[in-house]
């Protein structure tokens, strides 16, 4: 079981977690969806946010057969996880997915299903390498979606009726064909380092392109600090023949709330070191009692406005003198 797992964990904080992972006949665990709460993590994270830009992530969890789909928007210097979806290895060999690009995709058109459609025509992927190749490309296009993706040096562009490779163009801007389609190709030089980016939207130019890709260095944190967490339940290499994928989603959901209930802290009380004034670096629990109180108060006010704003402070307020 999951929650014997995350007993045995090294870190007080961890094995404090079994204590919100409920067993799967319990009430609780049929009212905790995942994917209705991370609905409900993109509300409050486009609320601290007013940033477009979604940075979509593939990573491996180094030693065990598991990688994950991550999406966050850049917030105050960081990002702030709404989305992600884990994929095992066993899952290929199943054929549940053909090939990790498919989950890829797959895990892309769930992400959006996510987000409300008035605000889906905003949305801007930012993306590495990983992203940058043909096949993706043309997904992007053929779904709608607005993106921002770093592409390799030896990719094959069509300029001016003329194919060349990505590396041999000089600093600028460029209108290119890839597969008969046309994107716009950006390419700035720092330093030793040739950065080359596509998109498809042209009313930016090199330089506002380059730093807006440059906000998708923001979740290399985030990310190392999910994994070390997830390495802790994966530790047990008998207890990963048996794993439980419904609970280990709700704990990467649990993980998500952590990070948006800190910066949502920050916010409130004005300071950058999120979560000083609610609780102890210690015990991690009260920020996640705190985050299914506050998706529990979205579900309550309809609207967005002064009430939540109310609501919001009410639990700041309480979260003091609990002393969490």
């Amino acid at each position: 079981m999951l929650s014997v797992s995350l007993l045995k964990a090294r870190t007080p904080s961890i094995r404090g977690l079994a204590d919100y992972l409920p067993s799967p006949h319990s009430k609780q665990a049929k009212t905790f969806k995942p994917f209705i709460v991370m609905k409900a993590l993109f509300f409050i994270a486009s609320k601290l946010s007013n940033s477009p830009y979604v940075i979509i992530d593939f990573t491996s969890l180094d030693g065990f057969k598991v990688k994950l789909f991550i999406a966050s928007l850049a917030v105050r210097g960081r990002s702030l996880p709404f989305y992600c979806k884990p994929l095992y290895l066993r899952d290929i060999h199943n054929l549940r997915f053909k090939s990790e690009n498919e989950f890829i995709m797959f895990s892309i058109k769930e992400l959006l299903s996510i987000i409300p459609e008035h605000l889906r025509e905003r949305i801007i992927l930012l993306g590495d390498r990983q992203f940058g190749t043909k096949r993706f490309l043309i997904f992007f296009k053929e779904e709608g979606i607005r993106f921002i993706v770093r592409v390799k040096k030896n990719l094959l562009v069509k300029v001016r009726k003329e194919v060349i490779r990505c590396e041999q163009l000089k600093k600028g801007k460029y209108m290119v064909d890839i597969e008969g389609e046309g994107y716009f190709l950006y390419v700035r030089e720092d330093g030793r380092e040739k950065l080359i980016l596509v998109s498809n939207f042209e009313n930016i130019d090199s330089l506002k392109a380059s730093r807006k890709y440059l906000k998708r260095s923001y979740c290399e944190q985030m990310h190392r600090d999910l994994k070390s967490r997830l390495r802790l339940l994966f530790l047990n290499s008998k207890y990963y023949k048996k794993l439980d994928e419904e609970k280990v989603k709700k704990y990467l959901v649990l993980f998500m709330l952590a990070e948006i209930v800190g910066i949502w802290i920050g916010k409130l009380t004005k300071r950058s070191k999120y979560y000083s004034m609610f609780c102890s670096k210690e015990d991690e629990r009260s920020l996640f009692h705190l985050g299914q109180i506050i998706i529990s108060q979205i579900y309550v006010f309809q609207d967005i406005g002064l009430r939540f704003r109310i609501s919001a402070m009410k639990l700041f307020l309480i979260g003091r003198r609990c002393n969490l």
